[in-house]
């Protein structure tokens, strides 16, 4: 009796008709009533929140004899719902009468833990989705930048050779020129030559600078 009235979840002996021999202080807590006379007034059918639950438990007891773990929701007496998981069990009840012994347990905060684990698992999968797709794109991303990166560079390099190389050939050819290497020149041509020069040098270093400056960028 100790046992049965201190034990951290609720009990039902019940006969297997379905009258109730017996509750503890438990189970009436669970449910809202004050006294086993209370409780034992309550139809069945009106302490499930589905009563084909109740036709389900009936059936895996006719067919096995015992009942584990059965999840249901139930009523209390106020008419809110909780969750709860039962074990039945045959038992001798009284005087050789054969019924039941039922075990409840309040699983509401439980369920409700492993739903809001649930949906935080499908956030952190979307999450994950999302990041993944997100990867993809950066690395298309990527590979876009460094593909048009080595387009540029070699961009660059053609215009470095494109540009500096005709332009070497006119520095070249107007020191020679004013050099006087191939020939005599008057003033007026050495100053035209000197003016080509001078221009031409001064044009390589801008070329020079806006090539740098766009290997810099």
């Amino acid at each position: 009796r100790n046992l049965f009235e201190s034990a951290p979840v609720g009990i039902i002996l019940s006969t297997t008709s379905g009258n109730i021999i017996d509750v503890n202080k438990t189970l009436m807590k669970m449910h809202g009533y004050e006294s086993v006379e209370e409780f034992a007034k309550t139809p069945i059918s009106d302490r499930y929140c589905d009563p084909n639950d109740r036709k389900q438990w009936l059936n895996l007891v006719q067919e096995q004899g015992k009942v584990e773990g059965f999840e249901v929701q139930l009523k209390r007496k106020d008419g809110t719902g909780f969750w709860a998981s039962f074990n039945t069990l045959p038992q001798s009840i009284e005087s050789g009468v054969q019924g039941f012994i039922n075990v409840f347990q309040d699983i509401t905060e439980s369920r409700q833990m492993k739903r809001e684990l649930q949906e935080k698992n499908e956030n952190l999968d979307a999450r994950n989705e999302q990041l993944l797709r997100q990867q993809q794109d950066l690395i298309e991303k990527t590979e876009e930048v460094e593909r048009t990166t080595r387009l540029k560079s070699e961009f660059l390099a053609n215009m470095s050779h494109e540009l500096r190389t005709p332009l070497n050939v006119i520095i070249g050819f107007s020191e020679l020129l004013i050099d006087e290497v191939p020939g005599k020149i008057n003033s007026e041509q050495k100053q035209s030559l000197t003016d080509i020069l001078t221009s031409s040098r001064h044009l390589l270093d801008l070329i020079s600078e806006v090539l740098d400056l766009s290997r810099i960028e």
